[in-house]
C-alpha cells in the first residue's frame, strides 16, 4: 500500500473517530449508537495500519484480492449497523403506538369527566 494513501486513510479514520467522539460528548448521539461507529472507525484504522492480517485472512477465506475483502467487511459492518437501527426503530414504533393509545384513553376519560360535570 502506498504510504501517501495509508497516511490519508489514517487521517480519515482518526477524523471520523474524533467526529463520533465529539457528537457523543455534545449529546447529539447516544452512547449505544456512537459505539458502533467508533468500533467501525477503529477497525478501519487497524486495517490501514496493519494490513497484513487482512491479507492473510482474505487468503484464508479464499478471496483473491484483499480489496474485495475490505468491501466485504465494510458491507458486513453496514448490515450490522442497519440491523441494530432496525431494532431501535421497531422498538420506538411499538412504544409510540402504546403512547398514542394511552393518550387516546386519557382524552376519552377527560371528555367523559367533562360530560359528567356538564350534566350536573
Amino acid at each position: 500500500m502506498d504510504v501517501r494513501l495509508q497516511l490519508f486513510l489514517v487521517l480519515c479514520s482518526l477524523g471520523f473517530f474524533a467526529t463520533c467522539f465529539h457528537l457523543l460528548r455534545k449529546g447529539v448521539m447516544e452512547y449505544k449508537y456512537t459505539l458502533l461507529w467508533i468500533l467501525a472507525s477503529v477497525l478501519m484504522l487497524l486495517i490501514v495500519v496493519f494490513p497484513e492480517p487482512l491479507f492473510r485472512f482474505s487468503a484464508f477465506v479464499g478471496v483473491v484480492d484483499p480489496t474485495n475483502m475490505v468491501f466485504f467487511i465494510a458491507f458486513f459492518l453496514s448490515l450490522m449497523i442497519i440491523f441494530s437501527l432496525s431494532i431501535v426503530v421497531s422498538d420506538l414504533t411499538n412504544r409510540l403506538r402504546k403512547l398514542v393509545q394511552t393518550v387516546a384513553l386519557l382524552e376519552k376519560k377527560v371528555e367523559d369527566l367533562k360530560g359528567a360535570d356538564d350534566a350536573d
